[in-house]
């Protein structure tokens, strides 16, 4: 795979979304070791796309499962792949996954990234893929019928849960900048067998407003995602197939 600087956005979005860092302690041995990992659900005989991509992009690491409740984990300890995967990911990855990860490295006694340097003329393009990456991981697409409208009438929406213990994730405040549309809702708790911390939520409703969010992102969005979208068409703006190209093209 020919790595582009877009890739690497749009993995690091991956790894804010549903990546950790953390430290643990091996049986029988005295040093914790680190492990970083990123979750996505998916069915019991196909890993999902968005970690064999993410595992791609980054070059290290399995993809393992499917665990209790359908997960998959693309995941690795070994020292020297999970310095080189941060600093990859460093220059796009939000505060919180920053200090996470470089709390661990302290821990282990191995080097932090350094400063954040990217050229300006480029940024716009990546923090697109950035978000791209976010909505894969933890974004939902649907098309709904509504009660009093025709039958073949369906409203559009786009959202985005995240959760937090402090105030409005910084992912959520992040991906409403650059596509420029929705709102952020919360906090609310919800019942969830992942987490019980406060969820917040990014949305937008309306095909006007969904399809400015998802030209945004649609260049660097997966196939899962781009499907959703697709089939949807026809409830998008009119002019909506003119930015549906491959981003693979």
């Amino acid at each position: 795979m020919e790595l582009r600087p877009a890739d690497v956005a749009w993995a690091a979005g991956i790894f804010d979304g549903e990546g950790s860092t953390s430290t643990y302690l091996p049986k029988r041995q005295k040093r914790p070791r680190r492990q970083i990992a990123v979750s996505q659900g998916g069915f019991l005989d196909q890993a999902p796309a968005v970690l064999t991509r993410f595992k791609l992009v980054v070059g290290v690491g399995n993809v393992t499962g499917p665990y209790d409740g359908g997960l998959y984990y693309w995941k690795t300890t070994k020292k020297d792949s999970v310095d080189a995967v941060g600093a990859l990911l460093w220059p796009h990855l939000s505060s919180e996954k920053r200090q996470q990860f470089a709390a661990a490295a302290v821990r282990v006694e191995r080097p932090v990234p350094g400063p954040i340097v990217r050229a300006a003329e480029v940024v716009a393009e990546l923090e697109a893929a950035w978000a791209a990456g976010l909505f894969d991981g933890e974004g939902t697409f649907s098309a709904y019928a509504r009660a009093n409208r025709p039958a073949s009438w369906r409203a559009v929406s786009m959202s985005i849960p995240q959760s937090s213990v402090t105030a409005v994730p910084e992912t959520l405040i992040r991906f409403r900048k650059i596509v420029g549309v929705g709102t952020i809702t919360g906090p609310r708790v919800v019942p969830s067998p992942w987490t019980r911390q406060p969820q917040y939520r990014w949305r937008v409703e309306g095909r006007h407003v969904v399809s400015v969010a998802a030209k945004v992102i649609w260049p660097w969005l997966g196939p899962v995602k781009r499907a959703e979208i697709r089939a949807a068409m026809e409830h998008l703006d009119p002019d909506v197939g003119e930015w549906m190209t491959d981003p693979t093209a």
